[in-house]
């Protein structure tokens, strides 16, 4: 008689701590895509100022600085994009902004803007901004010219 008292509780427990646990692994989910997004965009950054900081000819006039000796903004565009990752969205991706590229300024800077959209609920409503409420991540690299 006392198998058929308790023969639901194991039923009960399970609806209790089932969307608790599907909520934490979601949120597990969410961090590493949010860290993924974060660490491209900052490798994005880095590959096109690798870009845009080496001399076309290292034999010519080391310390002058302008549009003949570096690569143009095109260029450096292109190999920003070409380090996309495949899980990120370009819509999602708002630059890249471009500093020192093309003139005689002795660095540039590479940054750009991730609009990350939580799958978790609740999480998008405590960090998010905007009409969206969609986590923004920033990424940029600053690197000398050769």
């Amino acid at each position: 008689m006392k198998k058929h008292l308790h023969s639901g509780q194991a039923l009960v427990e399970m609806a209790l701590v089932l969307p608790i646990l599907i909520v934490f692994l979601i949120g597990i989910v969410d961090c590493a895509r949010a860290f993924h997004g974060w660490s491209s965009i900052n490798h994005m950054c880095v590959e096109a100022g690798r870009v845009a900081s080496q001399r076309l000819n290292l034999k010519v006039a080391p310390k002058l600085y302008g549009v003949g000796t570096h690569v143009g903004p095109t260029l450096v565009i292109a190999e920003f994009w070409k380090y996309l990752s495949p899980m990120i969205h370009r819509q999602d991706i708002t630059g890249p902004a471009l500093t020192g590229v093309g003139t005689s300024a002795d660095t540039v800077t590479i940054s750009c803007s991730y609009r990350f959209t939580s799958w978790t609920p609740g999480i998008s409503v405590l960090f998010g901004s905007g009409p969206e409420r969609s986590i923004i991540f920033h990424g940029s690299a600053t690197q000398r010219k050769e």
